[in-house]
């Protein structure tokens, strides 16, 4: 169809109040602007449809159909549950504290994104295949976020409680047609939790399922060359396979805030909020070892108990309980978990 008679499509869609009608239409005219290379009016045209709507519309209801609807979303044989999650990220750097070389390395990768019509006149392509490791809490899924938004480029969670079947193949059927489906969409596909399929081979506990699974992984990712980028995140980088290590164009490693991260982390998290003669260099120090998440965890619980007892500003004394409460809730899990 050409670009008029698509238009005609949507006015007709509408004027009918035809969801249905209007959500092809509309599908196909972003497709067609994708052909064109048009990424960045294709991109803001899903994020329109993807995004919830702020206002009722003229039929009660309007075009709020889910994105997994919207775009045919992988799913499972089985069951036919959805693969992956699509998101529209809004996060910024200024939602999370980074290392120089972090940040270093992140910088590199959006910059040879942004210029990569250059590099692929030159015969090189840009760093796609990225490793985030290090311990929970300390950014890897919203530094994602981060660069879908900075990229401008929807976010595809991969669900593993529905991408790991019982059926022996499917599992690596499923891999498939989710790097299929990041093929066809630009793209940053996320795999949390990624040592769930990219365990070590070597290891006694694996099944020989498991192993044709990440062979399978290896041979898929190795095809992959659309200008989507593949973020796999993981807590335990040592339990990853050896080949999958390789297959990755940068490796980043997330730690644990040092002290002077941690009072950057403090002062943005309050910065909007009323506060009283606050210690944050001494509670740094308390809170050294703790992750990014415990950190704004104590900000975002010390916040709340203000607003719960009248509006009152935030002090030491506050500051200090929701510091111990969060040493006691660390202390009881490390008990927990051995």
């Amino acid at each position: 169809m050409t670009t008029g008679e698509l238009l005609i499509a949507l006015f007709q869609a509408y004027k009918d109040k035809n969801d249905d009608a209007f959500m092809k239409a509309a599908i196909t005219l972003i497709d067609e602007e994708k052909a064109k290379n048009h990424y960045v009016l294709a991109n803001n045209l899903k994020k329109i449809l993807s995004s919830p709507s702020t206002s009722s519309s003229r039929w009660g209801g309007g075009f709020t159909n889910n994105i997994h609807r919207t775009f045919d979303l992988p799913r499972d044989k089985d069951n036919g549950g959805y693969l992956v999650e699509v998101k529209y990220p809004h996060r910024t750097f200024d939602d999370v504290v980074l290392s120089d070389n972090v940040q270093k390395q992140l910088e590199n990768i959006i910059l040879e994104y942004k210029k990569k019509s250059i590099l692929h006149a030159y015969g090189f392509v840009p760093k796609t295949k990225i490793l985030f490791c290090g311990p929970p809490g300390c950014g890897k899924t919203i530094t994602a976020e981060i660069l879908a938004n900075v990229l401008d480029l929807p976010i595809i969670y991969t669900r593993f409680d529905a991408l790991i079947s019982s059926y022996l193949g499917e599992t690596a059927s499923n891999i498939r047609k989710v790097f299929d489906y990041a093929d066809r969409n630009n793209c940053i596909l996320f795999f949390d939790e990624f040592d769930a399929i990219g365990k070590s081979r070597d290891a006694l506990d694996e099944t020989g399922e498991l192993k044709r699974v990440i062979n399978s992984f290896l041979q898929i990712l190795d095809s992959f060359n659309n200008d989507s980028l593949v973020i796999a995140a993981t807590n335990h980088e040592k339990l990853i396979d050896s080949a999958l290590w390789r297959r990755f164009d940068e490796i980043i490693s997330f730690d644990k805030p040092d002290e002077q991260q941690i009072e950057f982390l403090i002062l943005a998290k309050l910065r909007a909020f009323k506060v009283e003669n606050l210690d944050i260099k001494n509670f740094a120090k308390k809170l050294e070892g703790f992750s990014y998440a415990d950190v704004e965890r104590v900000c975002v619980e010390s916040i709340k108990y203000c607003l719960m007892n009248g509006d009152v500003p935030l002090d030491n004394s506050i500051f200090d309980l929701k510091v111990k409460e969060e040493i006691k809730r660390a202390a009881l899990i490390k008990e927990i978990g051995g």
